[in-house]
């Protein structure tokens, strides 16, 4: 090891470790490199009765102390116990810190590379329930009306909002029935719409966020669309969506976008 690098260890930062105490001490200056605390290829500490100090002696104990014939440091990143890399990865150092849950069912439906990132975020807080709807103002506090944004007919909850308000209902059913056929296909090599599962996840969040957006703007600009606009929006929507993705064809060089004009023909005569 060189003689300019810090004086660092398995245990962390040593200021953290020992406490401010800790340089006293150990009778080395608060920023001491590790050659200041080696002595003719030897450890020059002090023998202390600190639990924590004696921790750092035992395991300092283990490792052979630098000298100036050694060969140079090298900083190591902690990819995960006892295992230390010379080159940085931002998704290992990641999986290291973090608290890792178990994987979600839903995960593929939200996050997905065609996913547009504002709807991704909103389909990602709808499957949490985390959305600011009426019941969840009422709790706290800010609301003093339940009256569903978009039916004016029941009281709103994430599960009407989204499932059982008729409004809501009757978009969903409109694009579900072009999307899953009924009876649905059963073998995925009889289907002629390749894209079908892709157009079906983009479709999804489209609706919900539009969805969304439509009860917004009746509650916070008094603009109220209709059944058919909405319908309307979603197409537009994804029409758009599907020109801006990077060409993705089937077998037939059929893109994104011609599949999803072929699932809506029926609507457009």
């Amino acid at each position: 090891m060189g003689r300019r690098h810090y004086f660092g260890m398995i245990l962390g930062p040593l200021i953290r470790f020992v406490g401010e105490a800790g340089p006293r001490n150990l009778r080395l200056p608060l920023l001491s490199t590790v050659s200041e605390a080696v002595r003719d290829s030897a450890w020059t500490l002090p023998a202390i009765r600190s639990d924590r100090l004696q921790e750092v002696l035992t395991h300092l104990s283990t490792i052979v102390p630098p000298s100036e014939n050694g060969t140079k440091d090298q900083a190591l990143w902690k990819y995960a116990e006892d295992d230390y890399k010379s080159s940085f990865s931002t998704v290992r150092t990641w999986n290291f810190i973090r608290n890792p849950h178990e994987t979600v069912h839903w995960r593929s439906t939200v996050w997905f590379k065609q996913s547009t990132p504002r709807m991704a975020i909103f389909m990602w807080q709808m499957m949490h329930v985390r959305l600011p709807t009426k019941d969840r103002l009422m709790r706290w506090g800010v609301a003093s009306v339940m009256t569903c944004g978009l039916c004016d007919a029941e009281d709103e909850s994430h599960n009407h909002l989204f499932f059982e308000c008729r409004y809501s209902a009757a978009v969903w059913s409109y694009y579900a029935c072009l999307c899953w056929p009924n009876p649905p296909i059963n073998n995925p090599a009889n289907d002629v719409i390749h894209n079908r599962k892709q157009i079906a996840k983009i479709l999804l969040q489209v609706t919900a966020y539009t969805l969304w957006k439509e009860r917004h703007n009746r509650i916070f600009r008094s603009q109220r669309k209709s059944m058919e606009y909405t319908r309307w929006k979603v197409d537009r929507i994804m029409q758009t969506k599907l020109l801006s993705l990077t060409r993705k064809s089937n077998d037939d060089g059929v893109s994104m976008l011609s599949d999803w004009y072929f699932l809506t023909m029926n609507i457009r005569n």
